[in-house]
């Protein structure tokens, strides 16, 4: 079958290209032809005026020293951008020519026998602008053409009125509906989209720690926290913190991944060789649960829905209590780090991931 799937495969993001490499590979190994529709989403600011407005903004310095700060950030985003391309280049195949619309979608929309649309926020109101919200919905290509989403976030979102009324009209016509939050799942089944189920993230369907050839001889190896900080620089203090709050890692040195350049699959392999993680990152969480690294989650807080996703996530593997909201740790939590039951936690990823193996099974039929 000629698989074509929308998503934000080319974001200079973790999560993003993996979620998207875990679902190619999976497909691809059950025989079909797979591929991305090169899609360009309009954005809501040029990096340059983010560049403008991150040197005359309220943050920290005089305008010159956020003017060479940010000159590093730039130049090291550049670096990334040419990690990620090499990786999205070898990985992450797309259709030939690249689109801007959803005119120009409907005009010459991508051949295939299904579209699949997802993982990631693309119904995310914050993220995708209306004005491309109909491309992620798939209102493009002709009617016989199979259609699913699998894993679709809104982030936590909902659609406005106007966005709604498109949304029911448009994913009604789907063949599956596959959410990746039990808050989107109920969403759109009380809009009246009963078909919509709960589907795992596309990392699920992957066995990583066989797929990148991951052991334990590698946490040995390494005697480091490694401590991502995904939001702004106060929430990098924040991380900080915490890490140096946490006695039983006392002894160990710190990796800080601000303005280090993996690739993706060393960015898993990073956090597989050490024993600490402490994030506020979606996917970091995954990987250390993966490769059975001890972590903790800096919740973004009232306000942010995108805590939903993984406390949803950590909710079914029994490990609420990872997920922290301040500088200070509770003894218990730090305790439940040294004692987390990895037999149980890859029980529940085989039947979380099993559980959307089944979901594209069908549809694939």
């Amino acid at each position: 079958m000629k698989i074509k799937i929308l998503t934000f495969h080319a974001e200079l993001n973790y999560g993003a290209n993996l979620q998207a490499y875990a679902l190619k590979a999976f497909l691809s190994s059950k025989g079909h032809d797979v591929s991305f529709i090169n899609y360009k989403r309009k954005q809501k600011y040029s990096k340059l005026l983010l560049f403008v407005i991150s040197i005359i903004g309220k943050s920290p310095g005089s305008p010159y020293s956020k003017f060479k700060r940010n000159l590093v950030e730039l130049k090291s985003d550049f670096q990334k951008e040419k990690i990620f391309k090499k990786f999205q280049n070898e990985y992450l195949p797309q259709t030939t020519g690249t689109y801007h619309s959803l005119k120009q979608l409907k005009k010459t929309p991508p051949e295939a026998d299904m579209y699949i649309v997802g993982s990631d926020q693309i119904w995310s109101p914050k993220i995708v602008l209306e004005c491309d919200m109909p491309v992620y919905f798939l209102n493009f290509g002709h009617e016989i053409i199979k259609r699913i989403s699998y894993a679709a976030s809104s982030g936590g979102e909902v659609f406005s009125n106007d966005m709604q009324a498109v949304a029911l009209d448009s994913l009604s016509k789907f063949d599956q509906l596959g959410a990746r939050e039990d808050s989107l799942v109920f969403y759109l089944t009380r809009i009246g989209l009963a078909k919509a189920e709960w589907t795992p993230d596309p990392t699920f369907l992957i066995n990583w720690k066989e797929h990148l050839n991951l052991n334990a001889e590698n946490k040995r190896k390494k005697v480091s926290k490694f401590i991502l900080a995904k939001g702004n620089q106060e929430r990098g203090v924040i991380l900080e913190s915490l890490a140096c709050s946490l006695d039983s890692f006392s002894d160990l040195e710190k990796l800080d991944m601000k303005g280090i350049n993996f690739s993706p699959f060393d960015w898993i392999r990073a956090i597989s060789k050490s024993k600490l993680l402490i994030t506020d990152s979606y996917h970091a969480v995954l990987f250390a649960l993966f490769t059975h690294t001890p972590f903790l989650f800096l919740k973004w807080g009232k306000g942010f829905n995108r805590d939903e996703r993984i406390l949803s996530l950590l909710k079914r593997l029994e490990l609420n209590q990872l997920a922290v909201d301040g500088t200070t740790i509770a003894s218990t939590t730090e305790a439940s780090l040294m004692t987390i039951d990895w037999s149980f936690v890859d029980e529940r990823i085989i039947s979380m991931g099993d559980v959307g193996k089944t979901f594209l099974s069908r549809a694939l039929k």
